[in-house]
């Protein structure tokens, strides 16, 4: 019960009684103990959370934080953390998008959720996800940021060294492609070397005749030698380029340039063999917004299948096609042989690892170019054709992939 009493006076001023009120308040007294234990099972819940439960302020101050979130920040006293803005332990390069997701949480009153990187007590890295959410009142302002962050280091770097793994056997394939057109490099070299040494030959010649030198006709020869050895530097170069290990960068590049660069490098390998290829492009193509070595490896890889599959038929024309096409989103590089095309039963594993119709194949060529493609956020797909096979590559344009 509750009682509010008030004296009672006569015209002298003299307290002769009293009045009082009673009030039954069970029912708020139950309400307020529920509340309690509420309040007690939720604050047992959050300190035995395993991940880091936080409060933040528009600022970025802390205003509360548990036990699981002290120890993420190698924190042993709450006075370490509360009372000191989330950018205190946020690295530099991420405040911007933590600032920009806090903004969101209040004024859209919506949940966000984050990847960075945080560097707590001690000068201790990890790579954290966040997940942050309005805290709302009665009105329905948001009053504070509720964010519940994990530990999410082991994850990256498993994932780099999967990167890791990605990039050698790409290195590997590369080099697995340079072997198998090594006789054809070998004779393109080999042509300009041979043109100096015979253009040297002459020039000293020339210069050791009795009746005397010629200087306009070294000049010219000397010239030649030049301009070959500028042709062989220029092989060694692209060579040089396409087999180096170096980090992924994508920059806007033109499809037709990236075509045109690998049919150049493939040519000593076309005329060995005597294919045509056919080259047939749209007006107006868009740029590609891709990593150039990465998108040369599954051009280059296509065509030397489409160039071995013709080798390996005996009635195939000798002949490919290579198409590009635009739309206002995608460019779609299709390179289509005339040969017997894929076999029906490994059409549907077609870029699963270590499944090839080659001979002395790894059966990884495919299945790298298929994962490089997704990589660029494009696609690379089969068609069986009659005769031969279609290889589609498509990736999206530089505005649709910003």
């Amino acid at each position: 019960m509750e009682t509010h009493a008030v004296p009672l006076r006569d015209s002298g001023g003299h307290i002769q009684s009293a009045l009082a009120i009673i009030r039954d308040i069970e029912e708020r007294r139950q309400m307020s103990y529920q509340l309690e234990v509420q309040r007690n099972r939720l604050q047992t819940i959050i300190e035995s959370e395993p991940e880091c439960v936080k409060l933040q302020d528009r600022d970025g101050t802390i205003l509360e934080i548990n036990p699981a979130g002290l120890r993420l920040l190698n924190a042993t006293d709450p006075s370490q953390v509360i009372g000191k803005t989330v950018y205190t332990f946020i690295n530099n390069e991420y405040h911007t998008a933590y600032q920009q997701l806090t903004d969101e949480v209040f004024s859209a009153a919506t949940p966000r959720s984050m990847e960075f990187e945080i560097t707590g007590i001690n000068n201790v890295h990890r790579w954290v996800e966040t997940h942050a959410a309005p805290l709302l009142d009665n009105a329905g302002n948001v009053t504070a940021l509720l964010a519940i962050t994990r530990d999410i280091d082991d994850r990256k770097q498993s994932e780099e060294r999967i990167h890791q793994q990605h990039a050698e056997l790409a290195h590997v394939c590369r080099l697995s492609t340079i072997g198998e057109l090594a006789t054809g490099l070998a004779h393109e070299l080999n042509q300009p070397l041979c043109a100096i040494s015979s253009y040297a030959e002459s020039a000293v010649l020339l210069n050791a005749r009795p009746y005397g030198n010629d200087p306009a006709k070294v000049e010219q020869i000397l010239q030649k030698i030049v301009c070959q050895t500028e042709r062989a530097n220029n092989i060694l170069q692209h060579l040089r380029d396409f087999v180096r290990k170096k980090t992924p960068k994508s920059q806007p590049n033109q499809a037709r340039a990236l075509i045109e660069d690998m049919i150049e490098f493939i040519e000593p390998e076309r005329r060995r063999q005597g294919i045509k290829i056919d080259l047939e492009c749209d007006e107006q193509l868009p740029d590609i917004l891709v990593d150039r070595v990465q998108i040369e490896q599954v051009i280059l890889n296509l065509i030397t299948n489409a160039i071995q599959a013709i080798t390996q038929s005996e009635n195939a024309q000798k002949q490919l096609s290579i198409k590009l096409s635009a739309t206002p989103h995608n460019v779609t590089i299709s390179v289509r042989d005339y040969a017997d095309g894929v076999p029906e039963e490994i059409r549907s594993n077609l870029f699963t690892p270590f499944i090839t119709t080659k001979a002395q194949g790894l059966g990884i060529g495919l299945a790298l170019s298929h994962s490089i493609a997704e990589a660029h956020g494009g696609q690379l797909w089969y068609e069986p054709k009659n005769p031969g096979s279609l290889f589609s590559l498509r990736l999206p344009c530089k505005e649709q992939h910003v």
